[in-house]
Order: structure tokens, then C-alpha cells, then sequence
């Protein structure tokens, strides 16, 4: 829960991804079908409560581009149906900024290009002043791909934000 796996190397084709309870591959939760493309990295994201489970297929770029990053932000939380996002510069005042993404349970994946420095990420609850979490440091320190997943949180309230893929030298 709430870590990626890793990518899996697979040969181009047609294939369907299934999702299933740990210890229990006889039940399916998500079962979509995959058309794999040489070349192409990509990620399944699935969210939702078990029984409901959704997935959400996005293509991730591999393109390098100088003094910038590609920053995924998943939306995997079930407490409320959006929030909105703010990647900004540590110490910002966040009621003279506008959200750098807004997410919803119904477009869970937003994809961004950031500049390499220092940020701070903090999540409200979509259209409201309620912190649900941060703000979380996250430095961007050099191009490729960096990942941020938005899920419940652990306590059992607000969100929890974790930090993936380039955060962690990914």
C-alpha cells in the first residue's frame, strides 16, 4: 500500500492487467486492457476502496530536459473527492498563489514540469482553506522523474503525501 513497484520489463503486445487482493488472486479488483508499445514506460495507477477499485493508465516520459523535471502528482485518497496541490517555494504564503494542480477522484493523475531547486508541497481539501497535509520539503535536484503520491491519511485523518522515483534517486 502506498508504495510503487518497480517497472516490469515486458515485450510489446496485447495484454490485460489485473489487480488482486494481496493473498488472494482469486478475486479481481481491476482487470483493463494493456496495449504495450515498444519503447514506452508507463504507469497503472489504481486507487479507490476494495470493491471499487479504479485504474488509470498514463504513459511517462522519458525525455530529459535540461534544468527541468517531470513531476507526476496520483491522487489515491478516498477522504474527500479533490484537493489541490501546491508545489511552491518553501515559506510561500499560500493564499497569494494559485494551486499548481487541482486533482479529482475523476482525473486522478496530473503531470507537471517543475525547475531543479527546492519545494515545499502542501494539499487542501479542493476549493477550501482545510489543510489536509504538508507542507512536505521535496528538493528536485537534477532532470528526469519524480512522483508524488496523495493518499489517506495513516492516522485516519487528512491526507498523506509520499515522495517517489527521483525523491529517492529513482
Amino acid at each position: 500500500f502506498a508504495v510503487p513497484s518497480e517497472y516490469a520489463l515486458i515485450v510489446a503486445g496485447r495484454y490485460t492487467l489485473m489487480v488482486t487482493p494481496a493473498g488472494n488472486s482469486g478475486v479481481v479488483e481491476v482487470e483493463q486492457p494493456y496495449l504495450a508499445l515498444a519503447g514506452q514506460r508507463g504507469t497503472l495507477f489504481v486507487r479507490g476502496e476494495p470493491g471499487s477499485l479504479t485504474a488509470v493508465y498514463s504513459q511517462d516520459s522519458q525525455r530529459r530536459i535540461r534544468s527541468q523535471a517531470e513531476l507526476s502528482v496520483y491522487f489515491g485518497a478516498t477522504v474527500v473527492s479533490g484537493v489541490d496541490v501546491f508545489i511552491v517555494e518553501p515559506e510561500t504564503d499560500l493564499g497569494t498563489v494559485a494551486p499548481t494542480a487541482t486533482i479529482t477522484d475523476t482525473n486522478p493523475v496530473s503531470r507537471l514540469l517543475v525547475g531543479l531547486q527546492g519545494y515545499a508541497v502542501t494539499v487542501r481539501q479542493a476549493g477550501t482553506q482545510n489543510v489536509l497535509a504538508g507542507p512536505v520539503a521535496a528538493e528536485i535536484g537534477r532532470e528526469g522523474n519524480y512522483g508524488i503520491l496523495i493518499t489517506n491519511g495513516a492516522s485516519g485523518s487528512g491526507v498523506d503525501i509520499t515522495l517517489f522515483d527521483g525523491f529517492n534517486g529513482g
